[in-house]
């Protein structure tokens, strides 16, 4: 069995109340900020949902160069391999000022690549989220932090993890196959028979 790290512990020190725990999801709500979080497992992966009840923060996954993890796929343009061992794809990552997802990333998603596996984080809400790259001490570490803002209807965010294969496009491919089940995907064949 393989075994990888999906987020680090983010809010030490919290209050949780209304634990309730089922075979493949858990819920519980945590005092500051005012936020319920669902866990869950799904045929697509593991999701993570949080809604807050005012405008706040929160910053969900927090990783650290992880044992094992070879490079961080972005979506940059037409997409970035940035492999973690070389020093001037992190002095990259540091020097990028972090990325938000409807500015610097072609599409609301970035993936980790570890031998023979891929791990896609997929923003199913692809506004304010800042996804930043910091030293702490010498190892590498990301977090992606989404914020609440006062006119957001539902204050909802989640993150949708999916795991696939080695190939080097893999994030792309997990990211495609959820935004066709969920979003109106049109194929290149469908855009030629809708011309003229």
């Amino acid at each position: 069995d393989r075994h990888v790290i999906l987020s680090r512990g983010v809010l030490s020190g919290q209050t949780v109340s209304s634990l309730a725990a089922a075979k493949e999801s858990a819920r519980w709500h945590l005092d500051q900020p005012q936020l319920d979080v669902t866990a869950s497992l799904t045929e697509e992966g593991f999701r993570i949902t949080f809604r807050a009840s005012a405008p706040s923060d929160v910053t969900w996954p927090l990783l650290n160069e992880e044992p094992g993890l070879d490079a961080v796929v972005l979506p940059r343009g037409e997409g970035f391999y940035v492999p973690l061992r070389e020093p001037r794809w992190r002095d990259f990552l540091l020097d990028s000022g972090g990325s938000t997802t409807m500015e610097e990333l072609s599409l609301p998603m970035w993936g980790l690549r570890y031998p023979g596996l891929t791990i896609a984080y997929i923003m199913e809400n692809p506004f304010d989220n800042r996804l930043l790259w910091e030293l702490r001490g010498s190892a590498l570490w990301s977090r992606l932090t989404h914020r609440f803002q006062p006119n957001q209807p539902t204050r909802e965010h989640s993150i949708l993890v999916r795991f696939g294969g080695d190939s080097p496009v893999e994030a792309a491919l997990l990211f495609r196959s959820w935004y066709a089940k969920h979003q109106r995907f049109v194929s290149y064949q469908e855009k030629i028979q809708a011309l003229p």
